[in-house]
């Protein structure tokens, strides 16, 4: 928990938890406390008895801090980069050094980096909700309730990344800002970007 006061709005101020998805959680938590143990057989109460209650990912994970996504976001553009030349050198070897040969490589190797940019954030963030560069930065990208993403939300996020490079860059610098460090492209989605406290997924 993020500790900050009793809210009144939807949305926690700090830390952009969906106060309303986790409002029962918090009422079972403090009846449990609150109530008096009924007695039981053996002479353990049924509060003592029962499992503890675990609470929801979104409100254990703390987002993630502005630095680590921008470093993070150079590690997958490095990659990128990676990959575009990598691309450049194959298709060297197969299509030779011709004019019409060479014509079509620049068309391509110009468009590279947006196709391949944009396949691989998508299927990265759907599949593992974490790039290269976040897994080596410790974060990932959920939605706001803590849930994994949807290819349609990694899809949506995606544009949303789009239009903030569009703005030069505006849209990420929001992160930095807002107490809950999200982005642009993550309000447009509905997504947060936090710590990993479990690798696994």
């Amino acid at each position: 928990m993020c500790g900050s006061p009793d809210v009144d709005t939807r949305e926690c101020p700090r830390c952009g938890l969906a106060i309303d998805r986790h409002r029962a959680y918090f009422q079972g938590l403090m009846s449990t406390l609150t109530a008096e143990p009924p007695p039981s057989w053996g002479g353990e109460s049924a509060a003592a008895a029962a499992p503890p209650l675990s609470p929801p990912a979104s409100v254990v994970a703390p987002p993630a801090a502005f630095w680590s996504r921008a470093a993070a976001l150079a590690i997958d553009y490095a990659a990128v980069h990676a990959a575009r030349v990598a691309f450049r050198i194959l298709a060297r070897a197969i299509l030779g050094e011709t004019a019409e040969a060479t014509r079509v490589f620049d068309a391509t190797s110009r468009a590279f980096p947006v196709l391949f940019g944009s396949a691989y954030a998508i299927l990265a963030h759907f599949f593992w909700g974490q790039t290269l560069g976040k897994a080596i930065m410790g974060i990932r990208v959920r939605t706001r309730d803590g849930g994994p993403l949807s290819l349609g939300t990694a899809m949506l996020r995606q544009i949303g990344f789009a239009i903030s490079v569009l703005t030069a860059g505006l849209g990420f610098l929001l992160a930095a800002v807002r107490r809950d460090r999200r982005a642009l492209h993550d309000l447009v989605a509905g997504t947060r970007v936090v710590r990993v406290e479990n690798p696994r997924r």
